[in-house]
This record gives structure tokens, C-alpha cells and sequence, in this order.
């Protein structure tokens, strides 16, 4: 394997082939947003959640409490804090943000990408029933308008309503009409209600429609190429957006803590780098988590970049990380 700075062997005439070059990239964000504690940040976890759990416990991957840097949890005597956080009618559904800034490694639409792959690390077992297994699809995000040129909308200040949280939808009148943590946020609701900054815009919850994309080879100039960027039966409807056709099964034999899991990510990262300035933002959900309502537990954790000791965001591949979330990329300039 050939590292930065490289040159790559030459053909039969003896003319080079350019010059590969291999990096290591962390996220620039990966944070969890909670469906019961919908305005709640959480963005220094050195834990990532995934999935389903009854009374929101997760297995202490995420902390209890009653502000921000916590989860409120189904625990005795349960606390209705002021942004209406936890529920006790209801599982806990959690998904993860994550946003890798591909172009830090200094590939450019000129050069040609060779491989992509990401890697994870498992934090805690027993987290799926035995015997059973987790399907995890990864979803493209869009903060805000997509046709905007603004790359850093998105923060680890993210919520489940809201891609950086505008410190206006707290009280418990915010969800007088629906269920805490409803998936039905519409447009009716309002900022004022649930803050400047909803996801509405773009289409992150389930019944998003108000998102905006830039021309692709997926959606063309209108399509719904995000999580639920539209109804069913619409251009690409919420059930098979699935990013780039990417998704994996964890098996409950795999969740061993600190075990690595890789997945070839090529065709997301080459997306990222043609259409969307270098930025790979994406987000992770258990399939169907919205049709969970029993008292099995299903839910995956990894590692954040939280709990990596050296957090520089690019090195060589051969620098690999201990434990935060990792892109691997080659490519080749011509």
C-alpha cells in the first residue's frame, strides 16, 4: 500500500501513473439525537446509540439527567423536566449524525478515488437479543437549504428537531397536540414552537417535505434524495432512501466492545466529493424504528470521536485510530 507522497509504478512505456495518496479521516461531527428528549444536545458522549431501548437506559451509554448533556430516562421517580424530555408511554428511539469533511485530506474533483472504507468500533454487548440482529441504514442529511452554500449549519448541537439547536423550543406547551418526541413535525408548528433551526427544512423526520437539493445522478435538480424528502410514491420515498444503498447487519454475537466492523463506503464518499463540496453528512437509524413499541431492547453502540485520545481530524492511513469512527480513503492524482 502506497502513502502519501508515493508515486505509483508506470506502464510498460515507463510513463507514471500519478501518485497515490492515503489518509485517515475523522468525523467532524457525530452526535445522537433522542426522539423522547427532542431539544436535548448531547454533543461530548463519548458513546454513540443507535436503535431501541423501553425506558431509554440504553445501558448507561448515555447519561441520565435533566438538562442538556443528558437523556432524561424512564427511571423511578421519573422528572418531567421543562423542555418536556423522556416519556414514560413511550420506547426511546435514538439515532446518530455524523459528517466527515472529506476534502480535509486534499482530494479535489480532479483527482480519482480508489477505495473508501469506514470503520467502527463497538462499544458495549448484549445490547440485541441473542440470536437476533440490527439493521442499521445510513440516511444523506441536509442542514438547512442544500442549494446554500454554507457547509457548517450543521453542529453537535443537533437535536432530534433541530440541526443546531436555537435555544427557543423549551417549556412542556411545545407539544400540546402530539406525542413528545413526534415523528409528525410539520411546518404548521412553526419556529416558534420549535425553534429557528428545525430539520423540517430539509427533510430529516419522517414526514419532512420542505427539503431543497442541488442536481444529482440520483434525484436530478427535484428529486428527494434524503431521509423521507418526500411522501411515498414520490420521486424517491422515505422506505427506500436508503444512502447510496448503503446499510449492514450487526449480529448480537458482534457487539463485542472495541471489536472493529468496516464497511466500503466508496460510492457515498465519491457523492460527497462531486456534489456536496467535500462534505459527507449522514444519518445512521435501525430500519422501521419508528414501528417499535415492545419491551425487547435493539439498539447498537460505538465509539465516538469523543473517546479518541489524538483527535486530529487527517493522517496518514497508516495512523489508525484507537476508537473514534474512521474514513480511510486512496485515490490517485492524475
Amino acid at each position: 500500500m502506497l502513502h502519501e507522497g508515493a508515486t505509483s509504478g508506470g506502464d510498460s512505456g515507463g510513463a507514471p501513473h500519478g501518485v497515490l495518496i492515503a489518509s485517515r479521516i475523522l468525523p467532524s461531527l457525530d452526535v445522537c439525537i433522542n426522539r423522547e428528549n427532542p431539544n436535548r444536545k448531547l454533543p461530548k458522549n463519548k458513546v454513540l446509540v443507535v436503535g431501541y431501548a423501553p425506558s431509554g437506559h440504553f445501558d448507561g451509554c448515555v447519561p441520565q439527567g435533566q438538562t442538556h448533556g443528558y437523556w432524561t430516562q424512564n427511571i423511578f421517580p421519573f422528572i418531567e423536566p421543562a423542555d418536556g424530555g423522556g416519556s414514560t408511554t413511550q420506547g426511546y428511539i435514538s439515532r446518530i449524525l455524523m459528517e466527515f469533511d472529506v476534502s480535509a485530506s486534499g482530494i479535489t474533483t480532479s483527482d480519482i478515488l480508489k477505495d473508501a472504507t469506514i470503520d467502527f468500533f463497538f462499544y458495549k454487548n448484549k445490547t440485541i437479543k441473542s440470536g437476533e440482529s440490527a439493521t442499521l441504514d445510513f440516511h444523506r442529511v441536509h442542514p438547512g437549504l442544500t442549494g446554500s452554500t454554507a457547509d457548517t449549519q450543521m453542529t453537535e448541537s443537533a437535536t432530534w428537531w433541530e440541526y443546531d439547536f436555537s435555544n427557543s423550543a423549551t417549556g412542556a406547551t411545545y407539544n400540546a397536540s402530539t406525542a413528545i418526541g413526534t415523528f409528525a413535525l410539520t411546518n404548521q408548528d412553526g419556529p416558534t414552537i420549535h425553534g429557528t433551526n428545525v430539520w423540517e427544512f430539509q427533510g430529516l423526520g419522517a414526514t419532512g417535505s420542505t427539503a431543497e437539493h442541488i442536481g444529482d445522478d440520483i434525484g436530478g435538480p427535484t428529486g428527494w434524495v434524503d431521509f423521507s424528502g418526500g411522501p411515498a410514491g414520490s420521486d424517491i420515498d422515505s422506505a427506500s432512501d436508503n444512502l447510496y444503498t448503503q446499510g449492514f447487519v450487526v449480529q448480537s454475537t458482534q457487539t463485542i466492545p472495541r471489536r472493529k466492523t468496516q464497511l466500503d463506503i466508496k460510492d457515498a464518499v465519491q457523492d460527497a466529493i462531486t456534489y456536496y463540496n467535500g462534505k459527507l453528512r449522514f444519518m445512521i437509524k435501525l430500519r422501521d424504528d419508528e414501528l417499535l413499541s415492545d419491551t425487547t431492547k435493539k439498539f447498537v453502540s460505538f465509539y465516538s470521536k469523543e473517546a479518541e485520545r489524538d483527535k486530529a481530524s487527517v493522517f496518514s492511513v497508516q495512523r489508525a485510530s484507537s476508537f473514534s469512527p474512521a474514513i480511510h480513503i486512496e485515490w490517485l492524482r492524475p
